[in-house]
């Protein structure tokens, strides 16, 4: 596929912030960095339209170090840990703002505050089956009977 490119997204930025306003008013104060990736990773032989991630480690400590933000005798600057939303640009330009806001508010729903710890964390996704499974056998387990049941409450 080739090299990845990025740049900012103050498009999906602006779009987050309504959501969140909405929303997620739980990630009010949560800095996340947007960016636009060119082209679309694949994941499974499909598109990834967008990803939630959390940067930990000696790449987040890089982007501290590049950034001017570490500071060596405090201790708290040991974590440099921060999130990132990266959209795939080219399927971002063609889509509709309706599916701008779902892309947008689904990488959102990643994005979690630990009640225990008060720590934003990656949550997975609710719901993983396969259509041929819930096609034989109907809402077979209590993750399935809830998406469907949103389902139905959407027009």
């Amino acid at each position: 596929m080739g090299r990845a490119f990025y740049e900012p997204a103050p498009d999906v930025a602006a779009t987050a912030a309504g959501l969140i306003a909405e929303h997620h008013p739980d990630l009010t104060d949560v800095p996340i960095v947007y960016v636009f990736r060119t082209p679309a990773s694949k994941a499974h032989a499909r598109l990834v339209l967008g990803r939630a991630l959390r940067v930990t480690g000696l790449r987040a400590f890089l982007v501290s170090l590049a950034a001017g933000d570490v500071a060596v005798d405090d201790d708290e600057s040991r974590d440099h840990t921060f999130y990132v939303m990266e959209i795939a640009r080219p399927e971002w330009d063609g889509a509709t703002p309706e599916a701008r806001a779902a892309l947008v508010d689904h990488e959102l729903c990643h994005f979690r505050i630990d009640d225990e710890t008060g720590e934003l964390k990656i949550r997975a996704h609710d719901l993983e089956e396969f259509n041929a499974v819930v096609a034989r056998h109907g809402p077979w387990k209590e993750d399935v009977a809830m998406f469907l049941d949103a389902c139905a409450t959407h027009p």
